[in-house]
């Protein structure tokens, strides 16, 4: 059995305790939604009349994450479940959080707080219990996303919801319903208030998606990308998506970008230091090789990309109309011969080149490297201790 089936599996078996003890339970939210798009959920979250008190008590093993609001967390079989107890919410008053949580509401009270009319569906598999009172399966059938309910009240209660809204439908490939794209633009001092990182991973999940492009032009349309983007308001959408991979993306998004400084509006994404030396240096990337270019010119360019980017740079260059196919092939081939392409790859370290010239650590130690790096980037065979050496003392009179 595979880990997606045994998760589904453990589901069945909380579900059933839960049956058990008298308590009426609900699969929820987008496992729901995955199970109706023929897709295997990654987690599946639980709805329940039952409180947390009595949760707890049907489960051996239980972490009371969000037990305020509700929320537990069922450990069973390897596996977490977020169970939540049927719950209403009273007015939010930050744009983030309800100022009260009723309990022992039903399950159309539930769903009705949600967001999205595809993630307000709940299903009972022990029983083949759907209910669906915001016509979920059909905007499914429909490939459209639609707030649950009033849409200026949704984006009210939560900024988030606005870029999730997007994120959907990039994600998905489906429409925006009119009413809450509409909506969206309405509720952007909201959105201003949600912190930066949860609106980076937001993004970033719409970057990643195949339909990115589209996810993008939303940002623009709704007038979301210029609240927390704006440098990447008039970059070509098209040309930016084109590599597969996300870092990349970012790259071509800023690099045709109204900024000179990157680096700052990565920072300010609160992304780890290592992305943003790793977006900075594919955005600084130099032009590809011509596809008739020989080893040698491969091997410096390889040299200035860094081994570890060296596909995500040539995606970029190809993304910006340098498609030279064979340029792979070429560079898979030449790197199968493990050839040094930066200093601490060569025969001679530092410290060795400071003893055979008899000088202390300093800038002529990394004048000598550098100058043997390009020695050995023309000339991969004099990656030897006797060669560079001699080299070395050459250069060094």
């Amino acid at each position: 059995m595979n880990r997606r089936c045994h998760v589904f599996s453990s589901a069945l078996q909380l579900l059933r305790t839960l049956k058990e003890a008298g308590h009426e339970a609900f699969l929820v939210g987008g496992c729901v939604r995955d199970l109706l798009l023929g897709k295997s959920p990654q987690d599946y979250d639980i709805a329940t009349r039952a409180l947390p008190a009595q949760v707890q008590a049907c489960f051996a093993k239980v972490i009371p994450t969000g037990i305020k609001h509700g929320t537990v967390t069922v450990l069973l079989g390897g596996h977490s479940f977020e169970v939540t107890t049927y719950r209403s919410e009273g007015e939010y008053m930050d744009g983030r959080r309800p100022s009260q949580v009723h309990f022992h509401a039903s399950i159309e009270e539930d769903l009705s707080r949600r967001d999205f009319t595809i993630n307000a569906m709940a299903y009972n598999p022990l029983e083949d219990c759907w209910v669906d009172v915001w016509g979920g399966r059909e905007d499914l059938t429909h490939h459209l996303i639609r707030c649950v309910g009033n849409p200026l009240q949704r984006f009210s209660e939560d900024g988030l919801r606005a870029i999730r809204a997007v994120r959907f439908a990039s994600t998905l490939n489906f429409k925006l319903d009119i009413a809450t794209q509409e909506a969206i633009g309405q509720r952007l001092e909201l959105f201003s208030k949600v912190s930066v990182e949860r609106i980076r991973e937001e993004f970033l999940k719409l970057l990643a998606s195949a339909h990115a492009q589209r996810g993008l032009t939303l940002l623009l349309d709704t007038g979301l990308l210029k609240c927390f983007l704006p440098e990447a308001a008039m970059a070509d959408f098209a040309m930016a998506t084109r590599p597969q991979g996300l870092w990349p993306r970012l790259a071509l998004l800023l690099s045709h970008a109204a900024t000179a400084q990157p680096r700052a509006v990565l920072q300010r994404l609160k992304l780890p230091n290592k992305v943003v030396e790793t977006v900075v240096h594919l955005i600084n990337a130099p032009p590809l090789p011509p596809v008739d270019a020989g080893e040698v010119d491969l091997r410096r360019w390889l040299s200035q990309v860094r081994e570890e980017h060296w596909e995500d740079a040539l995606a970029v260059g190809e993304a910006l109309g340098a498609r030279e196919e064979s340029l792979h092939e070429r560079m898979t081939a030449l790197l199968s011969q493990t050839p040094a392409l930066s200093v601490d790859k060569l025969a001679l370290r530092g410290d060795d080149i400071g003893l055979i010239l008899g000088i202390p650590p300093g800038p002529r130690i990394g004048e000598a490297s550098r100058f043997l790096l390009e020695k050995v980037l023309e000339n991969p065979s004099l990656n030897s201790r006797e060669a560079l050496s001699q080299l070395l003392r050459t250069w060094n009179k």
